[in-house]
């Protein structure tokens, strides 16, 4: 039983340690904020910028929390389209 305890209580320092749980819910608030149709991927870009990257500098993956982030299911921008096909003269 002590064992267990024991076990618990490591996770729970753990998540404590890393602020797990909080930026977990504010990755799941965003994707809701955004009424995501790709809630996984805005979950992701959230927390990516947490992951720390070869020599421990931190990965620059996603904005900031808090700043503004792109939209998956927002429509194509006339930026977003290809060039107009240029038509052999004859």
């Amino acid at each position: 039983m002590a064992d267990t305890v024991s076990s618990i209580q490591k996770v729970r320092d753990y998540i404590t340690k890393y602020g797990i749980e909080e930026k977990l819910s504010e990755a799941v608030n965003q994707a809701i904020k955004q009424e995501s149709t790709d809630p996984f991927r805005v979950i992701s870009m959230y927390l990516a910028q947490f992951a720390e990257v070869a020599d421990g500098e931190v990965a620059d993956a996603a904005p900031a929390a808090g700043a503004p982030q792109p939209e998956a299911d927002a429509p194509p921008t006339e930026s977003d389209a290809p060039p107009p096909e240029e038509t052999p003269v004859s």
